[in-house]
């Protein structure tokens, strides 16, 4: 140490929006989506079996134990995540000459919120809406992408 004192805490303000138009169904469950990036379904069940269980048993969570990596980095497994788009191109193979085209291009130019993101989904539903993430650059944007290209949800801390 250098003898400077660091303040490493981080403190999240929420204002309170007015009331949204539309409101959910009073029978709807509080969503919350968590990724934990770098990890595959495989290795979050062994590595975190008492969380897994903690979620599930606690608070209902549904765990995507089919859901893979579908590209090299955080971005293309977010548009097919959270997007429903295939990043990247697909090989040809000996019993498919079909090349997928891949989105990453055209969706890295492009406002994510011109596609099927699903949190617009839930915005049109009536929900409040939150994206917090642990990266500087935020789900979509890395490296030069636009990404959203707008405050994308009610409460956003990035």
């Amino acid at each position: 140490m250098n003898g400077n004192q660091t303040y490493y805490f981080a403190h999240a303000n929420l204002v309170r929006q007015p009331p949204k138009p539309i409101k959910p169904p009073s029978n709807s469950s509080d969503v919350y989506i968590i990724i934990l990036d770098s990890v595959s379904a495989s290795s979050f069940q062994r590595a975190f079996q008492s969380t897994k269980q903690y979620l599930e048993q606690k608070h209902s969570a549904i765990f995507f134990p089919y859901l893979n990596r579908v590209g090299e980095n955080s971005r293309p497994n977010n548009y097919a995540f959270l997007v429903n788009e295939r990043p990247e191109n697909l090989p040809a193979s000996p019993w498919n000459k079909f090349l997928g085209q891949g989105m990453d291009g055209k969706m890295c130019r492009d406002s994510i919120m011109n596609y099927d993101y699903i949190g617009k989904d839930f915005e049109l539903a009536g929900y409040r809406t939150m994206i917090d993430t642990d990266w500087f650059y935020g789900l979509f944007e890395y490296p030069d992408c636009r990404g959203f290209g707008m405050v994308p949800t009610d409460h956003y801390l990035q």
